[in-house]
């Protein structure tokens, strides 16, 4: 009996890494958002709006390493797609070179802080975190790096085992240490599930690269990659420009109440952006290096946006129906945060559509434009955020402004990006409705049950089972919407290369 090849090779292999690191994404945040909240339930309000503010340091840390991560992420497949392995080898090693180099001397001066600031009778919390920090640029820079080799060699089942390591142990070590050290708790939870995680990505790598320091080369990947940086930097002070306002303007109260919404609402558009990062990006820079013809990763741009956007209203509407439940019966004195986290929730579907046709203005050497595009967006959070707070509507208007300023940049990305492609304006039109046509249809859904379901509520287990069949109801009546979609080359290409599917049709072949 003749066997015969898959139909869709490559495109099969794409399709079951994403379902793997998906999974494993999930799996990761299910200890994330529990750990948050007990995190947030031990601290209260006030504390935990401190730990945002350390959380935010965190996040900025990370791009100290000044683009040469970003530009390894670029530049490996790209070579290795032109055949030039060599060239790949050492970008690898000079890229592991100066970020350890740098860790340690950055380790080094923070240490040289915190002792100064003990000396001048700091607060003894603010002295901790220094020291923590100094500990944890070395060993995450070395994670950053493993984690980014991991990427480009395209090992997207490591890359998933060592997700699910990393959250386990680091909700079970913070949550632990938080109950009984507090905040100072927290500083060596972090610590301790960052050294799991690099050590587990290190013994199954095997391999230490080898240092060294070619300035022709740091400097080619800096010119490259600092840009990339930015671009990032400016999407981190996109998302954390809410919180800078409500801290300056508001309470540290509130500002923990909007953190709630903000990690909620992550939870979204995070394993979305990492999925394509980490399985697309690599394969798409690839193709760019073999064929040199930008018209040939078009595919990279409408088939995975038009996935994202048809399959995460299913996850939103989970979110934002369910959400009530862990904080009404859970964390109830952060109720507040209930409107702000659904409004988040609704405002993530268009960060989450932004994060291929932001890859293909990457890969198409557009990241200083979306540096501009990207501050453009920061100012138009930062003004519609101190407006509403100005006018009195406290945290949920500035979880308003955030959710226009997600619609304004995912808009104008989308279209930067086809903008690439030379396309017609009736194109630019059918892609734009065909992207948005499902966010609509589900928040028309929201309105119907809001109206349509009015239940007594007697209790948490009552409330679970309404909520459950609102959710499902919801779950229903958006299928429907894939009776007008389900003949798009993404459709048709899933359909194909799902495993149920496949072997059916190699059985048919057969």
């Amino acid at each position: 009996m003749r066997k015969c090849k898959p139909l869709y090779g490559e495109e099969r292999k794409v399709l079951n890494q994403s379902a793997l690191l998906y999974v494993s994404e999930y799996i990761s945040i299910f200890f994330k958002f529990g750990s948050g909240f007990l995190i947030a339930k031990f601290l209260g309000p006030a504390l935990y709006g401190l730990r945002t503010l350390f959380g935010l340091v965190l996040e900025y840390q990370y791009f100290s390493h000044l683009g040469t991560l970003s530009a390894m992420q670029r530049e490996v497949p790209y070579f290795r797609g032109r055949k030039d392995e060599k060239g790949a080898e050492h970008i690898i090693n000079n890229v592991f070179g100066v970020n350890f180099l740098y860790s340690l001397v950055a380790c080094a001066i923070l240490i040289f802080v915190a002792l100064c600031l003990k000396q001048n009778n700091y607060e003894r919390i603010y002295v901790d975190f220094v020291i923590f920090l100094s500990l944890y640029i070395v060993v995450n820079k070395i994670g950053d790096f493993y984690r980014t080799k991991l990427i480009v060699d395209k090992r997207a089942f490591l890359i998933g085992k060592v997700t699910v390591l990393y959250g386990c142990v680091n909700a079970l070590a913070c949550v632990t240490l938080v109950y009984y050290f507090g905040l100072r708790g927290l500083f060596l939870g972090l610590l301790i599930g960052s050294v799991v995680k690099v050590a587990f990505m290190v013994i199954n790598v095997g391999q230490i690269p080898a240092i060294q320091l070619s300035g022709k080369v740091i400097w080619g990947l800096l010119k490259v990659g600092f840009p990339i940086m930015l671009t990032g930097l400016m999407f981190i002070l996109f998302r954390s420009i809410d919180r800078v306002m409500i801290a300056a303007m508001l309470s540290k109260e509130m500002l923990g109440y909007f953190a709630i919404g903000t990690i909620v609402s992550g939870l979204i558009y995070s394993s979305i952006s990492e999925i394509i990062r980490v399985i697309f990006f690599p394969r798409l820079m690839e193709k760019l290096g073999k064929t040199g013809d930008i018209r040939q990763i078009k595919e990279y741009l409408v088939e995975p946006t038009v996935l994202v956007a048809y399959f995460i209203p299913f996850l939103v509407g989970a979110l934002f129906l369910g959400i009530h439940l862990p904080l009404k019966y859970f964390v109830p004195e952060y109720l507040p945060s209930i409107n702000v986290t659904q409004i988040l929730i609704l405002g993530s579907f268009f960060f989450s559509v932004l994060s291929m046709p932001l890859l293909i203005c990457i890969a198409s050497n557009r990241q200083v434009k979306i540096v501009f595009l990207t501050f453009s967006a920061i100012v138009l959070n930062a003004v519609l955020s101190y407006s509403f707070i100005h006018w009195g509507w406290g945290i949920e208007g500035v979880a308003i402004g955030t959710a226009i300023s997600y619609f304004a940049l995912g808009s104008i990305i989308i279209w930067y990006a086809l903008k690439q492609f030379k396309v017609e304006m009736e194109e630019y039109v059918r892609f734009f409705s065909l992207i948005y046509a499902p966010f609509l249809y589900a928040f028309c859904l929201f309105l119907l049950l809001d109206n349509l379901f009015s239940f007594d509520i007697n209790g948490f287990w009552s409330d679970v089972f309404y909520t459950s069949i609102k959710i499902g109801f919801f779950f229903l009546m958006f299928s429907l919407i894939f009776i007008f979609v389900r003949k798009h080359d993404a459709f048709q290409k899933l359909k194909t290369n799902l495993p149920i599917i496949h072997r059916r049709v190699q059985t048919e072949l057969r």
